[in-house]
């Protein structure tokens, strides 16, 4: 069997994502894995690099070129308007395919995935971790309530069967286009469409920087505590 990795960066972040692929493979080296870089475009140069650190595991490399005209106006903020790719990702993984994991570029993969791929969704359409502590913002923003989940979409177990159903139903990005005036980026229009549908992840699977710098609040002696 195989493990189908997506990833989406463009000429800038292609080295970033090669550090993470190294990793994933570096730690998993038994496994089979079809990386799916959905990108605007990138070099011959730079193609030819990254297929040679997939090969150098046996890792099959599928560059899937799009185009950011689709994406319609969108708002980017500060990042780039490549981070929508995310949202097709059922529709350009081939329809054989059933199950897959997004991984974003910018992370250091240390521990076997496999418990992580196939993560129990049961009636869930995807596999998130909460985005600690920006979520709590953000859900106002989106009219959420402080119970529904806001996901970090930078590592996702995606059911592609279920996606690809809610799709003929609703498709993402005419729902995107619907709630556009709330969203700020792809994350936001995820956490929104897949609403009810999110299996939460522990955050041990998506760690951040964040997490290292919290600290204990450290009470000083004259505060009392009735």
């Amino acid at each position: 069997m195989h493990y189908n990795i997506v990833i989406v960066a463009d000429e800038r972040y292609i080295q970033h994502s090669a550090v993470m692929l190294t990793s994933l493979f570096y730690t998993n080296r038994e496994k089979k894995f079809i990386i799916y870089l959905l990108t605007d475009g990138i070099s011959v140069a730079t193609e030819a690099k990254l297929r040679m650190v997939c090969n150098n595991y046996h890792a099959l490399l599928k560059v899937i070129n799009c185009s950011i005209e689709n994406l319609g106006d969108f708002p980017i903020g500060q990042w780039q308007p490549i981070m929508y790719f995310k949202l097709l990702i059922p529709q350009l993984l081939p329809s054989s395919e059933d199950r897959c994991l997004f991984l974003d570029g910018d992370m250091i993969v240390n521990d076997d995935i496999r418990s992580l791929y196939f993560w129990n969704l049961e009636d869930k359409v995807i596999a998130a971790a909460e985005d600690i502590p920006d979520c709590i913002a953000f859900k106002s923003r989106l009219e959420l309530k402080t119970t529904d989940v806001c996901i970090n979409s930078g590592v996702m177990v995606c059911d592609l069967i279920k996606w690809r159903k809610m799709e003929h139903t609703l498709p993402i990005m005419a729902y995107a286009s619907k709630i556009i005036g709330k969203i700020v980026n792809e994350q936001d229009v995820l956490a929104c469409y897949f609403q009810n549908k999110i299996a939460l992840l522990p955050i041990r699977w998506n760690m951040t920087t964040f997490y290292f710098f919290r600290s204990p609040k450290i009470f000083d002696n004259n505060t009392a505590l009735n």
